[in-house]
């Protein structure tokens, strides 16, 4: 047989095993491992440092957060106190949400994003107050983790919502459990969730 039969030979078996690698379906492609569910802590804050492009009086809500934080601050301003905040531009309230990965641990700095709820124009420059970050679950007010920063926008067209680099501490140690009674447990995705498949996956595993 020639050199040049043997090559094609070679090269049309290379392809023949390169198709069939592409063909297999990894078990991430198709499930998810129960107990690796993100999850989010969030908490609602402050953003100082704004030039003119915060809430203003147009947004109650943050002129009383800001009275609430000066209050812990020793500088309590009372009901009439609030028409002195009214021309507190620089101020806006935000919603600051971060994902810890699977295994964070307590320590660990996270990077989180920071979002308008209020008036503000933009975020632009801010700095995010000092702000507790708790689970989604209601009725549960531990505090997860502990964010602050300047704020960095990564779209200068979305200028209401920034981030904040390693901007998070956790307070707490995030280690998903994912096995129980020496078992793992595999949840089909819903395009691929049927007995026939469960079947399959389960025998081949």
């Amino acid at each position: 047989m020639s050199l040049l039969k043997k090559s094609l030979l070679v090269l049309l078996a290379l392809t023949a095993l390169s198709n069939l690698s592409l063909a297999r379906t990894l078990v991430k492609h198709i499930a998810r491992l129960k107990g690796q569910e993100e999850i989010t802590i969030q908490g609602m804050g402050l953003v100082i440092g704004l030039n003119g492009t915060g809430d203003g009086a147009a947004y109650a809500p943050t002129l009383r957060s800001l009275a609430a934080m000066l209050a812990k601050m020793n500088t309590p301003l009372g009901e009439a106190g609030l028409k002195e905040l009214r021309d507190a531009k620089n101020v806006a309230l935000v919603m600051v949400t971060t994902i810890p990965a699977s295994g964070a641990r307590q320590g660990d700095q996270l990077e989180c994003i920071v979002s308008s709820i209020g008036a503000a124009k933009t975020l632009e420059n801010g700095y995010l107050v000092t702000t507790a970050l708790l689970s989604p679950q209601v009725g549960n007010d531990r505090v997860y983790g502990i964010a602050q920063g300047p704020l960095s926008l990564d779209n200068p067209r979305a200028k209401t919502v920034a981030r904040i680099r390693q901007g998070c501490r956790l307070e707490e140690d995030f280690l998903n459990n994912y096995i129980k009674d020496h078992k793992i447990t595999l949840v089909l995705n819903k395009s691929h969730a049927d007995f026939e498949v469960a079947q399959e996956m389960a025998s081949l595993i």
